[in-house]
């Protein structure tokens, strides 16, 4: 923001300075997963009012300051097929991927579960509220850019290289707007120290297990915090590795992250469509949270829902289709699929 001139931002960082951020933001996201299980929730305690008032305050702010708002009737009918498929159907089913995002790695707070009392009843205590709170706000924060897209060509263009900060400049201008895209930042950061927390218990966890390699040092607690400080820190040097690349290939970083939403999803039916499938064959002792005659329709719910907004996901989002624009993510995908299989095959099942 200090480079704001004109109206306009001048300011464009390169590929290298926007890595070194994002390594420091890792290293400190790192430090704070490092610490002890009280402190912890000390911290994650803010998390989730904070998320909740800023983006009430955000919405609140956008609806009062945004001139020339969007009629209701253009924000719940209108479709811009902006896509170059020629199809409004297509380019309403793309409107998913913001849900996807939304309702993404609503399981985060279960990879805590060894650190809790009860888990058998706060954990899918914890993946409902998360559900109900994320789909409650995400869809308030959609209505709401969605009034607030005054000029959709001139914020799709903007100068920023972010529409929704246009949109926050365009509502609250140099000052209103930064505070606002302030506290989207910080949300992220809370979102990212969510998501690292329990990508390093899913990692002790692993190598626990003896599921990854040097599973001995990675399994390792720390006799001070009595968390897992080693696994944390790989979870953080392999983010490095993965960011890194993106000095060399902005598309082949952007394919790695773009494969987040949909390898959750997957992740999740995976165990589903097992349990579906030797639910008769292998016992399964329920716990005391059970669906009960309702958890079969709901897994073929979910199985479908999330085979379809797969191939949504994994679909170039513009055509004509360039190697610039394409849509790596299923490369990635498959790259993955195929390192776990041959992994298992080759030695993880003995």
């Amino acid at each position: 923001n200090s480079n704001f001139k004109d109206g306009k931002y001048a300011y464009a960082p390169t590929a290298l300075q926007t890595v070194l951020l994002a390594i420091g933001l890792l290293c400190i996201m790192g430090v704070i997963c490092s610490l002890t299980t009280k402190s912890l929730h000390r911290i994650i305690l803010w998390f989730a009012p904070i998320n909740i008032l800023a983006s009430i305050g955000i919405c609140v702010a956008l609806l009062i300051l945004t001139p020339d708002k969007q009629s209701a009737k253009w924000v719940f009918t209108h479709v811009t097929d902006g896509s170059g498929w020629q199809s409004k159907g297509f380019s309403f089913l793309l409107g998913f991927i913001s849900v996807a995002w939304t309702m993404t790695d609503y399981d985060g707070t279960t990879h805590m579960s060894e650190e809790t009392h009860d888990a058998a009843i706060r954990g899918p205590v914890a993946i409902q509220t998360a559900v109900l709170v994320s789909g409650t706000f995400g869809w308030m924060l959609t209505v709401t850019m969605c009034f607030c897209l005054t000029d959709l060509d001139a914020i799709l263009a903007t100068p920023t290289g972010l529409p929704a900060a246009q949109i926050f400049l365009n509502a609250g201008g140099q000052t209103g707007g930064t505070v606002m895209f302030a506290f989207s930042i910080l949300v992220q950061f809370f979102t990212g120290c969510s998501a690292m927390l329990a990508d390093t218990r899913m990692a002790y966890a692993f190598a626990r297990d003896d599921a990854l390699p040097f599973s001995k040092f990675f399994a390792k607690v720390n006799q001070y915090t009595l968390t897992p400080v080693n696994a944390v820190w790989f979870v953080v040097l392999f983010s490095i590795c993965l960011n890194l690349i993106a000095i060399g290939s902005t598309e082949t970083a952007t394919a790695i992250f773009n494969i987040t939403a949909p390898a959750l999803d997957l992740s999740y039916i995976g165990v589903i469509l097992a349990h579906q499938i030797y639910k008769n064959r292998v016992r399964f002792i329920e716990g005391p949270f059970t669906l009960g005659r309702w958890g079969t329709p709901v897994n073929i719910v979910a199985i479908v829902w999330v085979l379809f907004i797969s191939v949504v996901l994994f679909f170039p989002p513009h055509k004509p289709v360039t190697p610039e624009n394409m849509n790596y993510a299923i490369c990635v995908a498959a790259f993955i699929a195929l390192f776990a299989l041959s992994w298992w095959w080759l030695s993880a099942r003995r």
